[in-house]
Parts: structure tokens; sequence; C-alpha cells
């Protein structure tokens, strides 16, 4: 399977292909807090709380972690003013 390549609080790392944010961090051993999600079910980012902020093309914004897929070049801050006040 193909790998992307991320950074996630300054820490540059490798995922496979087709993986969330989330499941990048936590294999690479950086907690996001969650409450819905649950590795059994299809996640749907119902509440919210694995917010992150991410930088994309220069361009930042607050995104589910659960949901979004890790791709290659993404920045990702779990714990930034904008992230936290949700």
């Amino acid at each position: 399977m193909t790998s992307v390549s991320l950074t996630i609080n300054g820490k540059k790392i490798q995922a496979e292909e087709g993986t969330t944010v989330l499941q990048a961090a936590k294999k690479a051993g950086i907690s996001i807090p969650t409450l819905c999600h649950d590795d059994a079910l299809e996640p749907y980012g119902a509440c919210r709380f694995c917010m992150v902020e991410i930088e994309k093309n220069s361009r930042k914004k607050l995104v589910a972690s659960c949901c979004y897929p890790a791709e290659n070049g993404l920045i990702v801050n779990t714990k930034t003013e904008n992230s936290e006040k949700i």
C-alpha cells in the first residue's frame, strides 16, 4: 500500500494512504481526544471532540480528525487557539 507523509505537531510521520488523521496520529503515538469514535464503527464526526487545525496549500481550517484523510504535505496541529475554542 502507498504511504503518505504529513506533519502532526511538528513531527513528520508516515501513514498508509486511506487512513484518517486520527488513525495516523494514534499510530505515531500522538494523542487526540475522542468522544464518539469507536474502532468498530464507521467514523462520522458527530461530536467534533477530535477537532484539529490543518494547514493545506497555505490555508488553515478546522476539521474532525476522525473523518479527515491523511494526505501528503498536510500540516496538523492538535492544540491551537482556534481548535480549543470549539
